[in-house]
């Protein structure tokens, strides 16, 4: 992604966004319900979508393992391990999808004021900064 390529310069700890379900929810319930149509997974940038564990279930310093295989099963070469370096941020570039920034907005402060909404909702669940 952008960030990790251009402001963090290439470095490979940090390659992966997770996103779980109730942060999606959380999203379509923003402004009124204005995002509930208009926002898909993927807006946010994340790698990976997590359901069946809620956003704070991650803690920053554990290693987590991403598997198909049933719960309690043997670890599998295909099986991936993750640690969690940092919190995710929520980034302006969010400001730029089009439901945001939409060209019929005749009115920059409301382009803004959509963007800060969406940016301080998220900035309020745990985990994310």
């Amino acid at each position: 992604n952008h960030y990790r390529t251009v402001a963090l310069k290439s470095t490979g700890d940090r390659a992966l966004s997770i996103l779980t379900e109730d942060v999606n929810s959380l999203i379509k319930t923003i402004d009124n319900g204005f995002y509930e149509k208009r926002y898909r997974e993927g807006d946010l940038g994340e790698n990976v979508l997590v359901d069946g564990v809620d956003f704070d279930f991650f803690t920053i310093g554990k290693t987590y393992r991403f598997t198909s295989q049933p719960e309690g099963a043997v670890a599998s070469p295909d099986d991936v391990m993750i640690k969690i370096t940092e919190p995710m941020e929520a980034c302006a570039n969010l400001c730029k999808l089009p439901y945001i920034n939409d060209p019929s907005i005749e009115q920059p402060k409301e382009k803004i004021a959509r963007c800060k909404l969406i940016i301080e909702a998220l900035n309020q669940m745990p985990g994310l900064r």
